[in-house]
């Protein structure tokens, strides 16, 4: 299989992965605003199904199959033989969108990088559509700003923000998708982050600011010359700009991210804190939870990449451990990565905020399973990767 590098792929965008993720948004955030009675996030997973089948060819969903495969027989391995597991399968739903998102970000991604196997498509629609996207959350974070002068920070979750990791998570891997294209401009750069940060502040997400906030550093790589000296002054400006608004303002609006300065009395964090120490005594306490899975109760999930060995055990871990061994390998071959913002957002939240139970996972393992892909292709053609010129960003 040959890589060639072509006008094309020097200008390649991610606009239409930046739609997948808004239309989950917009899905989540319809359902838990409680403004119809039908249930949106299945009618947003069966659209993100169908347009998985019509851009990707079904050879391709193999890899994630099998990868899959690995994680459900393993999952199923924990409700047979271990007897304080639930005996139903809680979460096999999960599992299935999980594969469906995992197989369009592999999918997507492969398309981008010359391989054979995906209908193309142009993405000037796509791009349209993502400009739309922005639009519509730029209207929801006004609407918010001003309904919370009157109401106070409650009307988050009366309008959409209920599910506030999700959604956090969701708007976080949509401006980044965009901000990873190669041809997005200074201006629309500075505007994406702005509203993007502007909105995970009234979401309340600590860790998927921070760390979106982090991940923009790896966006702005491809911005030339002096271009990165305006970005730099634009991010300062709108950093000073919202500090003062948190500090000074006496809603509740920005309650989470004042706690900040009392991490101590942070009801979050101590939660997270049980879940892990449970995880830890349950190990100690019984000795076959080192290889099978030990389900704890719905929802005490451990919120970071250990999460994986309490619901697929030991077949898990080292599943996940394989392909990033391969990731770490293509990384020493070629020092950089294709769409950099997105992968340091999702890998970081993974090793430390989020379980396999969140959204961030499958992009995570999608992500994984491309870098592992073109390693293992690479190996047995006996032929380079990727060109550097390529891979630049």
């Amino acid at each position: 299989m040959k890589y060639p590098l072509d006008a094309k792929q020097l200008g390649q965008d991610y606009f239409d992965l930046a739609i997948v993720f808004f239309v989950l948004l917009v899905s989540y955030a319809v359902k838990f605003a409680e403004l119809v009675e039908l249930d949106v996030v299945v009618v947003g997973w069966t659209a993100v199904m169908l347009y998985a089948l019509y851009r990707v060819r079904l050879s391709l969903f193999f890899i994630p199959a099998i990868f899959y495969l690995v994680l459900f027989l393993a999952y199923l391995s924990g409700t047979v033989f271990v007897p304080l597991n639930p005996a139903e399968l809680e979460y096999g739903r999960v599992l299935l969108t999980s594969f469906i998102l995992s197989t369009l970000v592999f999918g997507l991604m492969i398309k981008k990088n010359g391989a054979s196997g995906i209908a193309a498509g142009s993405s000037l629609s796509a791009r349209w559509i993502s400009y739309l996207g922005l639009i519509a959350i730029t209207a929801w974070t006004i609407f918010v700003y001003t309904e919370g002068k009157n109401i106070g920070g409650s009307v988050v979750k009366e309008y959409g923000g209920a599910n506030y990791l999700t959604s956090s998570d969701l708007l976080a891997m949509f401006s980044l998708s965009v901000l990873g294209s190669r041809n997005i401009s200074t201006k629309e750069s500075l505007i994406f982050f702005a509203i993007s940060v502007m909105a995970l502040i009234f979401l309340g997400s600590r860790a998927s600011l921070l760390i979106f906030c982090v991940a923009y550093i790896f966006c702005v790589g491809q911005i030339r010359g002096r271009n990165k000296l305006i970005i730099f002054f634009g991010v300062l400006l709108i950093a000073v700009a919202l500090g003062l608004a948190v500090q000074s303002d006496e809603s509740d609006l920005f309650f989470r991210f004042k706690t900040l300065y009392d991490l101590g009395g942070d009801e979050s964090l101590t939660a997270r804190e049980v879940f892990f120490s449970s995880y830890v005594s349950t190990i100690d306490q019984r000795v076959e939870c080192l290889f099978l899975p030990c389900m704890p109760a719905s929802g005490d999930y451990v919120h970071s990449i250990i999460s994986v060995h309490q619901y697929f055990g030991i077949a898990g871990v080292v599943a996940i451990a394989f392909l990033l061994a391969l990731v770490l390998m293509y990384y020493l071959k070629f020092r950089n990565f294709l769409l950099p913002g997105l992968f340091f957002y999702v890998c970081i939240n993974m090793f430390f905020a989020r379980a396999w139970v969140s959204l961030v996972f499958p992009v995570f393992i999608g992500m994984l399973l491309f870098f592992a892909t073109k390693v293992l292709v690479a190996t047995k053609k006996g032929s380079p990767l990727i060109g550097k010129t390529e891979l630049s960003h």
